[in-house]
């Protein structure tokens, strides 16, 4: 976790953080990102609160599956964006103002990890679109981040996760 020194490093990012919910957005290079992700809530003392927005197939993984549910993380189908976006309006409202410690939303806007042929599919509609073509991400859902974030709280915080590694 990078902290400038100039804004008090993690202990003012903590500090800055204060009993308000968050939302913890992050590219996903890998399928491990959330691990990462889950060491940086940790250190900024953000683990009992901590939600993750999940595909919803991951609900039926054995043992992690009901684990996961039992921490009250998110689980879109990806088959009905209505219900989709309404669900995670729904529980992101619920947990952040649910009383104990703060919610922080853990959120990869762009739905799925970078393998080479999700990479292509997201060149493939940028320039359908007439949008940038990106080599190193893909083009984030914009409906679940604007959703997330309404539902949180104008209170909320936003936390920017970019990962990276070396060339």
């Amino acid at each position: 976790v990078h902290a400038p020194v100039e804004t008090g490093g993690l202990a003012g990012l903590r500090e800055a953080l204060g009993g308000r919910s968050a939302v913890l957005v992050a590219n996903h290079r890998t399928r491990v990102d959330w691990l990462f992700l889950w060491g940086a809530c940790m250190v900024l003392s953000r683990l009992g609160g901590m939600k993750i927005v999940l595909k919803g197939s991951l609900k039926q993984a054995p043992g992690f599956g009901w684990a996961m549910q039992c921490f009250g993380f998110i689980f879109l189908s990806r088959k009905d964006r209505e219900a989709d976006l309404a669900a995670l309006a729904g529980m992101v409202r619920h947990h952040s103002r649910e009383p104990g410690e703060p919610m922080t939303l853990l959120l990869f806007p762009e739905g799925t990890d970078l393998s080479p042929h999700n990479l292509l599919l997201s060149q493939a509609f940028a320039k359908e679109k007439g949008l940038r073509v990106y080599e190193e991400v893909l083009h984030p859902k914009t409906a679940g981040f604007c959703t997330a974030m309404e539902a949180a709280g104008a209170d909320a915080v936003l936390l920017d996760a970019t990962i990276g590694s070396p060339a």
